[in-house]
């Protein structure tokens, strides 16, 4: 999520910006058309850390009547690389249910977003190729187009080496979608629950149909 933040200096007062696209976002402040060229800049708030997890253990504690393991715990929120929603539903889904163990409450999790958010919806709307890209991209890789990511996706899909033309012609599908957005020449997801989504998805999802 992107986050702007301006301010009065007079009065002191603080207003913050929030969009689910950074590159979206950052074009309202940075194109000179735009109603608020330069009036705000760009934050990064910390990562949450084991203070939040020790709070939300508490709280758990509080209304399950019933105490988690904090390594248990710990170690689900590094998994979810420190989602306050994806660990605060992980609590609700062990609450829910109290014979889950803390691994299959993960997937329940990832189960619940995907149709929550309708991840599941614009998945099967996309052919393996384009999954695999997305998939790339979602574990880190900045350049679709490389013999690298090449090697990557045909592995992925187990089928021929894709040509630099199905890759562009895959990337500029999914940023249609709204899927993807460039950032300083690099493509990148535009929702990061959905990056972490997708990282969740099994080998088979990628598997190109004959």
């Amino acid at each position: 999520m992107a986050l702007f933040r301006a301010w009065e200096r007079e009065q002191g007062l603080v207003s913050v910006f929030t969009g689910s696209s950074q590159e979206g976002l950052r074009k309202v402040f940075s194109a000179k058309s735009a109603p608020f060229y330069r009036f705000a800049t760009q934050m990064t708030l910390p990562v949450l850390g084991d203070e939040f997890v020790d709070h939300q253990l508490a709280v758990f504690k509080d209304r399950a009547k019933r105490t988690l393991n904090r390594a248990d715990a710990l170690s689900a929120f590094e998994r979810i690389e420190h989602n306050p929603l994806f660990f605060q539903q992980w609590l609700i889904a062990l609450m829910a249910h109290k014979t889950l163990s803390p691994d299959a409450a993960i997937g329940v999790v990832l189960e619940e977003l995907g149709i929550q958010f309708g991840f599941y919806t614009h998945w099967g709307k996309l052919d393996s190729l384009q999954r695999a890209v997305i998939r790339i991209l979602a574990e880190g890789e900045r350049q679709p187009y490389s013999a690298a990511a090449t090697e990557q996706l045909t592995k992925l899909t187990q089928g021929t080496s894709p040509e630099v033309s199905q890759i562009q012609t895959a990337v500029r599908r999914l940023s249609r979608r709204g899927m993807l957005e460039k950032q300083e020449d690099q493509w990148r997801l535009e929702d990061p629950l959905l990056e972490l989504w997708i990282r969740s998805r099994p080998a088979e999802d990628f598997i190109a149909v004959p």
